[in-house]
């Protein structure tokens, strides 16, 4: 017999995966096991045939010194796109190791963490402060030869998907939503320029008539200010209750891919390279991060322990309760989506829950009670590693809702 607890909105019974989560997935087209094992497949018979005998099987041989691995391996990776879907065959010069596979194991490991140093100026970030995630630097244009730095990139997460092999290094939501083809929304803003959102939320709510706005943004450059228009003739356009909407997306499209944009093409055409566009359709960019990276183990106790609750929730609210009933119920693949729904990574930093980072610093994972109606799906604010959770009065809704914004994402305003 489950155990139960009476509450004034709904009766918490002590639930199980199979009767809450997977219940909700089978009504799905497919799960994210299904697609995996179908991407998994599609890539096999990309493969060329090769012979049984080990030594006669074609293989893409990169070979590399370790004090000039990213340069090596550029040239490896860039000299021909014919080879790029054949086995494999790291080789250190100077070393005796054969690669059976352990050496290419060795490669993705090393790579991508060298490629992300200062020297390159490629990407910037990495440091407890962003979480240790990493972003495009926008003065990668002063690089030498950027855009092709960039393929290379991408290719390189394209042959570890390719090949089955996990990198070491989390990239910003922003990227694999590129590499997946996916058009960003209003909620990518938030964690990226929190007062930028707060002003686009106002000026989507009231009249901007009066705020002598026009579809114009003022940028700093190397210590140059310059004034951009936002679309032709933008300096001349005010911005009016009529044509707000457009004036919110171009300020959207600016801000999150001003001095980056070629930057993301480019790695998103060496992903595709190697992984055709198609093969990914209907996975998430937490579900990527996923199969580039990996997945942590979870201690959902050290989870609990470093949560806090605001907005009248405590930890006898029916819907906190339902809450790690869901959590403690996910495999740890889920526990990495809600992860990164929450903070904007799958990745748990080292120490734990009681390490997270938000926008400022050090900054607990929370749970707050929504003022939305319970229409609503849940609604995260990554800057701040908050999840706003509206005041669901079933079972039924609260993991419906969940579910929807784990797997379809939580939608902001004009999407």
């Amino acid at each position: 017999m489950q155990n139960s607890i009476s509450t004034g909105f709904f009766t918490l019974r002590g639930l199980t995966r199979t009767n809450t989560l997977l219940t909700i997935r089978t009504n799905r087209q497919d799960t994210y096991e299904e697609r995996l094992d179908r991407l998994h497949k599609n890539i096999q018979d990309l493969k060329p045939d090769e012979p049984e005998q080990w030594s006669l099987k074609p293989r893409m041989k990169i070979k590399i010194k370790r004090e000039k691995l990213v340069e090596n391996s550029f040239r490896s990776f860039m000299k021909s796109t014919s080879k790029l879907k054949l086995r494999p065959n790291v080789i250190f010069i100077g070393e005796s190791g054969i690669d059976y596979g352990g050496l290419t194991r060795e490669f993705f490991r090393i790579i991508l963490p060298e490629i992300v140093k200062p020297t390159y100026a490629l990407f910037s970030g990495g440091a407890d402060t962003d979480n240790y995630i990493y972003h495009i630097s926008p003065l990668s244009f002063l690089h030498k030869n950027n855009l092709d730095y960039y393929r290379f990139v991408g290719r390189i997460l394209g042959k570890a998907l390719f090949e089955n092999q996990l990198v070491t290094i989390h990239f910003d939501r922003l990227i694999y939503k590129r590499l997946l083809n996916q058009p960003f929304m209003v909620s990518d803003l938030e964690p990226v320029d929190a007062d930028m959102y707060r002003s686009l939320v106002y000026v989507k709510e009231h009249d901007p008539s009066d705020l002598s706005l026009y579809f114009t943004v003022t940028v700093s450059q190397l210590d140059v200010v310059k004034e951009i228009e936002l679309k032709p003739g933008g300096k001349n356009i005010g911005v009016t209750n009529e044509n707000k909407k457009e004036y919110i997306q171009l300020m959207i499209q600016h801000k999150l891919t001003f001095n980056i944009l070629q930057q993301m093409k480019a790695m998103q055409k060496g992903f595709n390279d190697i992984i055709p566009e198609k093969l990914l359709d209907g996975f998430t960019i937490a579900e990527l991060e996923l199969m580039l990276c990996g997945v942590d183990k979870f201690d959902v106790d050290d989870w609990k322990a470093n949560t806090n609750y605001i907005g009248g929730y405590n930890t006898r609210s029916p819907q906190i309760i339902c809450f790690w009933n869901l959590v403690e119920d996910m495999s740890d693949e889920d526990r990495a989506k809600l992860l990164q729904f929450a903070t904007g990574t799958t990745r748990l930093p080292h120490g734990g829950f009681s390490h997270l980072i938000g926008s400022a610093g050090l900054r607990k994972f929370t749970l707050c009670k929504s003022v939305r109606p319970i229409e609503y799906l849940p609604y995260s604010h990554t800057c701040f590693n908050q999840i706003d959770i509206p005041e669901y009065t079933t079972e039924e809704m609260f993991y419906e809702r969940f579910d929807t914004a784990l797997h379809e994402g939580s939608k902001g305003f004009y999407e």
